[in-house]
């Protein structure tokens, strides 16, 4: 799917982006992030990884901390009232260390990402130490205002198995 911009060419998805996420969309994982990036030569936007049960912090780690990407987190919330919800927080991680020109790119992207995602408000994330459940806690916060509510239980962070599309060393990934 194409979608012009006014002041960015037309960006399309790359090939089985759409069905990708709207696989990701309906996962039950506690804590999932899908993420993208740009071939800026033929003005796609790419899957560069779907990663199921694992941390922001372990995420952090798997990430270039000099290359920007849009992630979306997802994270299993349970409120109150008993109610399990997984809202999904598009982030665009645009990092200090990037060159201007990748920068632009990306950040003139962004509208792109958010709509082919449907997603209505994106989170700016310019250090990979800030990617946190803390910080996506007040994330989640400012998109939605009764999220005073309690978040996840249990309070600790469960080990997670990490499955990836991503090479992972079987050490590792348990």
């Amino acid at each position: 799917r194409k979608i012009a911009m006014s002041g960015v060419s037309a960006f399309k998805l790359g090939d089985g982006v759409s069905e990708k996420w709207k696989l990701f969309r309906r996962s039950n994982a506690a804590s999932a992030a899908f993420i993208l990036k740009v071939d800026a030569d033929n003005e796609t936007v790419l899957l560069d990884g779907d990663v199921q049960e694992t941390s922001p912090e372990d995420l952090a780690e798997e990430l270039s901390e000099s290359t920007p990407r849009w992630i979306v987190f997802s994270v299993r919330v349970e409120r109150d009232e008993g109610r399990v919800q997984y809202p999904l927080l598009l982030l665009f991680f645009s990092p200090e260390s990037c060159n201007a020109r990748l920068k632009m790119l990306y950040s003139s992207c962004t509208p792109f990402v958010a709509q082919a995602l449907d997603i209505s408000k994106v989170h700016e994330l310019k250090d990979l130490d800030d990617l946190t459940f803390d910080w996506l806690k007040e994330g989640m916060k400012q998109q939605s205002p009764d999220s005073d509510q309690a978040l996840w239980k249990p309070e600790t962070t469960p080990e997670w198995d990490v499955v990836s599309s991503w090479e992972a060393d079987p050490e590792e990934a348990g």
